[in-house]
């Protein structure tokens, strides 16, 4: 796996009426050395490398914050 952590991905889901909605997200390393991208809420449709305009192959997995109040989805690239 290439190192890119630190590069910033975007994250596009569909708003109301239609309308795209895009925020933009940061790598984060976790103990596992998977690059992993943290975020809420849980609905997402693409992930795409800002670099390359690719999409980005993800898996996703659902985790609960240690709290119990915050869902949170970890997409392991």
């Amino acid at each position: 796996m290439p190192k890119i952590f630190g590069r910033i991905l975007k994250k596009q889901k569909i708003g109301v009426e239609g309308k795209s909605l895009r925020m933009d997200l940061i790598i984060e390393e976790d103990t596992d050395n998977q690059f992993c991208i943290q975020t809420r809420p849980k609905n997402f449709y693409k992930i795409i490398d800002l670099d390359t305009g690719d999409y980005v192959q993800v898996e996703y997995r659902n985790e609960i914050s240690e709290n119990g109040e915050n869902t949170f989805n970890n997409l392991i690239l």
